[in-house]
């Protein structure tokens, strides 16, 4: 799976529990980090570009699936990011190292069976990818386009719903302001127009509430939106 499926299922981890957003952070890390050792995959094209041997290249390729995907890598993340937490410091590094360890698991049950998983890399290179258990010749239909297609399209729908309970997204892993401005860009428009032109309104003014097109209020630098009004309060 993609990294922003990683990223939005720790997301979904983050909101099974009152979690304050510092802690939601630190859990979507964990998911999105155990994919660290996917950077080969991006820099062996790039590195071809230099005329890199073919055989070092393919070496380069073979690291994704390595170092990050493993119970250890898990525990390390779970424990660092446990200590760097204020509170219930315990329940963070088990929650954070259970976010990583499923990233691992749906890459299993979701990539191409061919791909190595070694759970316990490096003390062991067993590798527990399906096609070393499972021989059928559509195996590789049923991961990649079945599972895959199945976990992203129940991420959509979860992070739609948690979305409508609680008005934030995955987004805010960036921050707060960054969510509500693409939300709202996305969102608003099909609720109601602008309060003072009547035009769609994309942005909602954080100090009075109220809807606005782009002609009626503005972007501050940290993205937040205030309205002509509001503005003329100062």
């Amino acid at each position: 799976m993609s990294p922003l499926n990683h990223l939005q299922y720790g997301w979904l981890m983050a909101n099974l529990r009152d979690y304050d957003r510092r802690e939601r952070r630190l859990i979507m890390l964990s998911a999105l980090l155990m994919d660290l050792d996917g950077i080969f995959i991006l820099l062996a094209p790039i590195l071809g570009i230099f005329r890199l041997d073919p055989v070092k290249l393919e070496m380069l390729e073979n690291l994704h699936h390595s170092f990050s995907h493993n119970i250890f890598f898990a525990g390390i993340l779970g424990l660092v990011f446990g200590l760097f937490n204020r509170r219930r410091r315990l329940e963070m590094m088990l929650v954070c190292a259970g976010a990583g360890l499923l990233q691992v698991a749906l890459d299993n049950l979701t990539n191409d069976p061919s791909w190595p998983i070694m759970y316990f890399w490096p003390v062991s290179k067993f590798d527990f990818g399906l096609g070393n258990f499972i021989v059928w010749p559509h195996l590789r239909v049923l991961t990649v386009w079945g599972l895959q297609g199945f976990f992203s399209v129940l991420i959509w729908g979860s992070t739609i719903m948690i979305y409508l309970r609680t008005g934030r997204t995955f987004l805010e892993l960036v921050s707060e302001n960054f969510d509500k401005f693409i939300t709202n860009f996305i969102t608003l428009p099909l609720r109601g127009p602008c309060s003072r032109c009547g035009n769609r309104g994309h942005y909602r003014c954080q100090r009075c509430g109220q809807e606005f097109c782009i002609e009626h209020c503005g972007i501050q630098r940290n993205l937040s939106v205030i309205c002509e009004e509001c503005l003329n309060k100062k």
